[in-house]
């Protein structure tokens, strides 16, 4: 995941932080932006694509999760709402090509 990305994602998410009123928590999340703005950009470890090569990884997790990854996609924050079962999964490339699959199933893009 490139750092423009990554930034894209921590807005999103600081910005449904703040639309819960989590404002100390989207404070947080705008710091961490900062931070990952401040450092230098590095080549990708993996393969390019949205899901860098966990695809087969990503749709397991979704088929296992599916109950959870339909409520979230009825809820105004999915991704707020699948956090919990995010922060747990490893390695953090994974959880980020969840992330991004989870997003194209918002948008109806997959």
């Amino acid at each position: 995941m490139n750092k423009t990305n990554i930034l894209n994602a921590l807005n999103e998410i600081a910005n449904e932080l703040d639309s819960a009123g989590m404002v100390k928590e989207s404070q947080s999340v705008t710091n961490v932006m900062r931070r990952v703005a401040q450092m230098p950009q590095v080549a990708p470890l993996s393969g390019p694509g949205p899901t860098y090569g966990y695809e087969s990884a990503v749709e397991k997790w979704i088929n296992i999760n599916q109950t959870a990854v339909n409520n979230a996609l009825k809820s105004p924050m999915p991704m707020l709402a699948l956090a919990p079962l995010l922060m747990n999964v490893k390695p953090v490339g994974l959880a980020n090509a969840i992330r991004t699959k989870i997003g194209q199933m918002q948008k109806g893009l997959a």
